[in-house]
């Protein structure tokens, strides 16, 4: 014959244990010893029959904690959603901004070449026309 338990988890409310009435149902369940501490031949038990067992457990903190950080989540979530359109919002503008003022800075610029300036090496950029060969000095004196 096995001495299995079947056990059941039954979750009671917190206020229960307030009054004794609870208290009171589960001492009568136990079995009733006599003055020699065997248990009476009425209060055996016969096939079927149960006594009832109270274990106390500690609650379960994890799936606590796991309801208080779903609690939270919807919000933070929402923050985190509206933080990232903020941000593309933001690049966006700037990335735009960038652009208009390269725009800007095309148009400003000037498309001029200084020639005959020195240069940051100290070289002078020159066309390769001299004074002397667009004034023409020889024929313009002679006539």
């Amino acid at each position: 014959w096995s001495m299995e338990k079947d056990r059941f988890y039954c979750p009671l409310p917190g206020d229960l244990w307030r009054d004794n009435k609870f208290l009171e149902l589960c001492k009568e369940n136990l079995p009733k010893r006599g003055e020699d501490g065997k248990i009476a031949k009425e209060n055996r038990l016969v096939t079927d029959q149960c006594y009832l067992e109270i274990v106390v457990h500690q609650p379960d903190y994890y799936w606590m904690t796991t309801g208080r950080v779903f609690s939270i989540s919807k919000p933070f979530g929402t923050l985190l959603v509206v933080q990232f359109l903020l941000t593309l919002w933001y690049r966006n503008k700037k990335r735009k901004e960038e652009e208009m003022r390269k725009q800007k800075d095309y148009f400003r610029k000037s498309l001029a070449k200084a020639f005959n300036v020195k240069g940051k090496g100290g070289e002078v950029k020159s066309t390769g026309v001299d004074f002397a060969d667009v004034a023409g000095g020889d024929k313009i004196k002679s006539a």
